[in-house]
């Protein structure tokens, strides 16, 4: 997880260099590569730890913290780099959203696989330990399924047809309504209050 969070600060920086240079096709194939890259390597680690034998988590208090805190601050840069690459028309920031909703999925992933090993550490039920790398298996084919789609997106249309409100937040749907609402109650008190 730490090492997929230093990859996004990578391909932070080189999303504002392609966007100054006008390269973002590059910066997708390179984000493309670093989600495959982290899909491929949690792969390998969690069939080694099927075939070795997985070991107990230790510090899951810790893990938990850290995954939680993960979990939030890519849910802010996931709504952060989706409205800017839609408004801005960017597909290396909404493909850079999409590895940030990948990195959800993995730290919710380090969860569960954490609280079932140590379940499984607590109940002396040592099956319990495969959870986690069986877990992480999962991540790694819905990592592999997102790469698939950016590339699909890619090589189907040109950047001019990407058809950048399919991005669409799940949040999107009522936003603009909620806050449409919260503007109108919050400036018809004030203007009651000018007028009495």
């Amino acid at each position: 997880e730490g090492f997929e969070n230093l990859l996004d600060c990578i391909a932070v920086i080189l999303i504002i260099i392609g966007i100054k240079y006008k390269k973002e096709k590059l910066i997708n194939i390179i984000i493309i590569s670093l989600m495959t890259f982290t899909g491929g390597s949690i792969l390998l680690n969690s069939i080694g730890s099927l075939f070795y034998g997985p070991e107990p988590i230790s510090n899951v208090i810790i893990i938990v913290v850290i995954a939680l805190l993960s979990i939030f601050l890519n849910v802010y840069m996931r709504i952060l780099k989706n409205f800017v690459g839609k408004k801005n028309r960017n597909s290396s920031l909404i493909a850079s959203a999409i590895d940030s909703k990948v990195n959800i999925i993995l730290s919710f992933s380090i969860i569960l696989g954490a609280l079932l090993s140590n379940l499984g550490t607590s109940l002396g039920i040592p099956f319990f330990h495969y959870f986690d790398p069986i877990i992480a298996i999962f991540v790694c084919f819905l990592i592999f399924k997102e790469v698939f789609e950016i590339i699909r997106d890619l090589i189907t249309s040109n950047e001019e047809e990407i058809e950048f409100e399919k991005f669409q937040m799940k949040y999107e749907r009522n936003f603009r309504e909620y806050i449409t609402k919260w503007i109108l109650t919050v400036y018809s008190d004030n203007i009651n209050l000018e007028f009495t």
